[in-house]
């Protein structure tokens, strides 16, 4: 038996086989954009399928054909006579940053020459062949596609959206605004809390979000003075607020009391207030 297991960095690659039979990492291995083997019989969740095997630059697929599929139940489990729709072919995708391990066992008198997956999502997935060489070219590609030489490499770098994802924005899927308006900031509901835009160019805290939650009663001047006692000036601010009792979550740093045990009235107002506008209640 031989196997792989691909390192977590996605940079480099712990090769452990059997003493009788050594692998070494092969870069030099020219993979087709679109290199398949037919006739594979897959075992997943129990349940043996015979498809083909795709492997693209950045996935590993298996195609199911539906005749394939329909016959590979059970034979006391017949079909209607009516007519059935056209059933497009079921495919199976995985990427290679999840595998884990990839084992390659050779033929024997018990099984076929097989490959078999263990991902990093728990799932497990073995692939017979008809021959030997298959089960090792498949392997050998694999290993080279697992493998990256740099980040640009990624499928990240080399996606294409669809006609249907290029009229989105990703950045103005999500507004905050909206957001906020819909926990009942800003509204008749909330009066005890408002939306600051101290961060607004992220020179107050550049590791929080433009738009803050605070207390209604605390201004900006005393947040200005707040964020210093705070690590990274993350001060307290709203995180979520419960539409019924007001409950709220607020998130924040700890505080820069150092040995001496500093103070800060600024900050010493800000939590009041908050305990306020929760009714007591604040997480």
């Amino acid at each position: 038996m031989e196997y792989i297991r691909v390192a977590k960095a996605r940079v480099s690659s712990i090769f452990t086989p059997p003493q009788e039979d050594t692998c070494e990492l092969s870069t030099n291995i020219e993979v087709p954009e679109d290199f398949k083997v037919e006739n594979v019989t897959i075992l997943h969740h129990g349940q043996p399928t015979v498809g083909t095997l795709h492997l693209t630059p950045h996935h590993l697929i298996f195609r199911i054909d539906p005749e394939a599929e329909s016959s590979s139940q059970s034979a006391s489990r017949t079909p209607p006579p009516q007519t059935k729709p056209v059933k497009r072919p079921r495919e199976i995708w995985i990427t290679y940053p999840i595998v884990s391990t990839l084992f390659r066992h050779p033929a024997s008198a018990a099984s076929p020459a097989h490959l078999r997956l263990r991902n990093r999502d728990f799932s497990f997935l073995t692939f017979q062949f008809k021959t030997e060489r298959e089960c090792r070219d498949v392997f050998e590609s694999i290993k080279a596609l697992a493998i990256v030489k740099g980040v640009e490499n990624l499928y990240a770098y080399s996606y294409a959206p669809g006609s249907i994802e290029k009229k989105f924005n990703g950045w103005k899927i999500y507004d905050p605004r909206k957001e906020y308006e819909r926990m009942g900031i800003g509204t008749e509901r909330c009066k005890g809390w408002r939306i600051s835009k101290i961060n607004k160019d992220y020179a107050f805290s550049p590791t929080y979000p433009a738009l803050l939650v605070v207390p209604a009663t605390i201004s900006d001047t005393t947040l200005s003075h707040a964020k210093n006692y705070r690590s990274r000036a993350r001060i307290p601010a709203l995180t979520y607020i419960h539409p019924l009792n007001n409950c709220s979550i607020t998130r924040c740093s700890q505080p820069l009391t150092g040995v001496r045990g500093n103070r800060s009235i600024q900050d010493e107002k800000l939590n009041p207030h908050q305990k306020y506008t929760g009714r007591n209640k604040t997480i």
